[in-house]
């Protein structure tokens, strides 16, 4: 097991984007955050029809997205048991939105931050992916559950379960690959190996040295 999982840490040949913007493209950006990675999306990039809930954030310029166990991701404070129950039980999963009115080299200044230029069929797929990360119930549109995380964000009714090997890394992880990104299963399990397999794909915006 542990084999394969390093295996998917290993090498493949891919086109690295330039330093800068090409062609003003949208831009994502692939953030880790210790144990967790997630996206973060130019809020009026590609179709309006794709993920409609970013318009519950109408003044930010970007919004972050992530995925994860819907009990564990929500609570303010989960315990050892919460994590423990979360990885070996398959349980019900969220979708979490924050808008972002910085830059997100200025909200994450000390997290591992990279920023990816897709091209639009890319961008659409990406798209579509976290559109369909949504348990939106047959409607056009979810609203958010009850709660959150006061002045920070929302979290949503996600489709999938979530467990060990299903996680926030893997879901982040998918969305790159429905990009395009040659990430092949099984996906870097940790959020620094997803990091470090995606890092020749983009540019890497280094913590601020503050943070070090």
């Amino acid at each position: 097991m542990l084999g394969t999982l390093l295996a998917a840490c290993g090498t493949t040949r891919f086109e690295p984007a330039a330093a800068g913007r090409l062609d003003n493209r949208p831009r994502v950006y692939l953030l880790g955050q210790g144990w967790h990675a997630g996206l973060i999306v130019e809020r009026n990039a590609g179709s309006a029809r794709l993920w409609p809930e970013r318009g519950d954030f109408p003044e930010a310029d970007f919004v972050e997205v992530g995925w994860g166990e819907r009990e564990f991701y929500q609570a303010a404070d989960p315990g050892v048991w919460m994590a423990v129950k979360a990885a070996l039980w398959p349980s019900p999963s969220v979708v979490f939105m924050s808008g972002l009115r910085s830059p997100p080299e200025t909200v994450f200044a000390c997290s591992d931050l990279i920023a990816l230029d897709l091209s639009p069929p890319r961008l659409e797929s990406l798209l579509r992916y976290v559109h369909d990360s949504f348990d939106r119930a047959a409607s056009a549109r979810t609203a958010p559950l009850p709660g959150g995380r006061a002045g920070s964000g929302a979290f949503y009714p996600g489709r999938g379960r979530f467990h060990l090997f299903n996680t926030c890394n893997t879901w982040t992880a998918g969305a790159l690959a429905a990009a395009g990104y040659p990430l092949d299963r099984p996906y870097p399990p940790t959020a620094g190996g997803l990091v470090g397999r995606v890092r020749p794909w983009g540019r890497t915006l280094a913590p601020r040295a503050f943070c070090r």
